[in-house]
């Protein structure tokens, strides 16, 4: 997730003599939550894994027809849930976890990937 801040939105500028000027406000921030997938130098496994931020189901599709393995983790590293894919696609059920940050982590013989999925 990435949070960040675009200005102030001035609410109050003071002026002190003819010089010095200043200004109250507060910041206004906006966060962008994301699933893309970094391309690893050497890995050749693509998927993709949405909607991110989930609610009740996360699909899941892997480009090509490998077998491939996923297995969901809390934070705490704790394997909650796992299964193979069919016909590289999966759906996996988030309406019996509760709202927070969870790790997906996918794996067949062309790599490796780990990718973060928040809960709402």
């Amino acid at each position: 997730m990435i949070s960040w801040t675009l200005g102030e939105v001035f609410t109050e500028s003071i002026m002190r003599s003819n010089v010095v000027r200043f200004s109250q406000g507060f910041n206004q921030p906006f966060t962008i939550s994301t699933s893309g997938i970094l391309n690893v130098k050497g890995d050749n496994l693509t998927f993709t894994a949405g909607p991110n931020p989930v609610v009740d189901e996360l699909y899941i599709s892997v480009s090509g027809s490998r077998s491939t393995a996923w297995s969901l983790y809390d934070l705490q590293g704790r394997m909650l849930d796992s299964g193979e894919l069919t016909d590289t696609q999966a759906v996996i059920s988030f309406s019996d976890k509760n709202a927070g940050e969870y790790v997906l982590r996918i794996k067949n013989e062309a790599g490796s990937r780990s990718v973060l999925i928040i809960k709402k």
